[in-house]
């Protein structure tokens, strides 16, 4: 059975109209999309192009743009141009695509946006109002596991539980590390996974230099404001330094530091307040337990540390491995 053909008001004449559509490309290969109306003795023309893309001026475009950044109607953080013509042409009479396109790269060019690529297809995140970024952490529980017998660490879990004290969703988080042997991303393996929602979260990379990653971390469902969540992160990267430091930019009720391995390491940890006049040796505040599988875990923990403060950490090989690598390179 054929399809019956479309019946709409004509918008120039008011009559009823048999309804197809057709679009061109000119010269310059740009594309137009028109609605034809079929009267009995004439056809009437819709430039759709025209219909939803009036001509403003490059400031109109641009104050519409960062105006819908800062407000509550657009909860994404992290977005793509789609998203962003989809929402101004909500309403209606919105900018072009192309007017959209440019004014994003000014805020780009401006740090106000940060631009990033994932294969073919481009991001932008949301970094104009930091108060959307704003959060606490309730909870820190960190652990490094020695994999390889070798004092290295490799691997690193992160569980945080996530307070968005914000009026705003939280959409990401950004997580900055820092290793002693230089590796690719590949090699790394970061995952992360919402264990409140029991959904993974997506990754982006904001720098990937061999000894350095900035990387954004994606909750698959936005955090509501005053909601909590419980972040379990993770990534394996040798801590050949036999050093290791934590630092956030919002307050932490809890902390918690382990090292589990085969042999039981010397920790000591040392406290920096947020303006690094006053350093603290903490080290007689470290339990030793003996684990699972006859692991040793090696412990740190901390209440109410202040936005900005730096915990570090630092452990030693054994005394009598020492003396044995020492002596085995006596005969080298």
């Amino acid at each position: 059975m054929e399809k019956e053909p479309s019946l709409q008001t004509c918008p120039l004449c008011g009559n009823k109209a048999t309804v197809t559509r057709k679009w061109v490309r000119n010269r310059s290969g740009k594309r137009y999309d028109y609605v034809l109306y079929h009267h009995s003795s004439i056809t009437h023309w819709s430039n759709q192009n025209l219909e939803t893309s009036p001509r403003l001026r490059k400031k109109e475009v641009q104050d519409k743009l960062l105006h819908l950044l800062n407000s509550k109607r657009f909860k994404r953080a992290i977005f793509t141009v789609d998203e962003l013509v989809i929402t101004l042409n909500q309403e209606g009479n919105g900018p072009q695509r192309r007017q959209i396109r440019e004014s994003l790269e000014k805020l780009v060019n401006e740090k106000l946006v940060i631009s990033i690529r994932e294969g073919k297809k481009a991001y932008f995140i949301n970094t104009l109002n930091p108060d959307r970024l704003s959060y606490t952490i309730k909870n820190a529980d960190i652990s490094l596991e020695n994999t390889d017998e070798d004092h290295s660490f490799e691997k690193h879990i992160f569980r945080f539980e996530i307070l968005n004290d914000n009026i705003f969703p939280l959409q990401y988080i950004q997580y900055n590390t820092v290793g002693d042997d230089p590796r690719e991303k590949d090699r790394i393996s970061f995952s992360a996974y919402d264990l409140s929602k029991k959904e993974k979260a997506r990754i982006y990379f904001l720098e990937d230099n061999p000894r350095k990653k900035r990387i954004i971390i994606e909750f698959a469902t936005s955090i509501l404001p005053r909601e909590r969540r419980k972040l379990h992160f993770e990534y394996f990267w040798p801590v050949t330094s036999f050093a290791s430091s934590f630092t956030a930019p919002t307050s932490v009720k809890s902390l918690k530091f382990s090292l589990i391995s085969v042999e039981r390491e010397q920790l000591k940890v040392m406290r920096t307040n947020a303006q690094r006049t006053e350093v603290v040796d903490e080290s007689n505040r470290v339990i030793a337990t003996v684990g699972r599988n006859g692991f040793f875990i090696v412990s740190f923990e901390a209440e109410e540390l202040p936005a900005f403060t730096v915990t570090k950490f630092k452990w030693d090989k054994l005394i009598d491995q020492k003396q044995e690598e020492d002596e085995m390179g006596a005969f080298r």
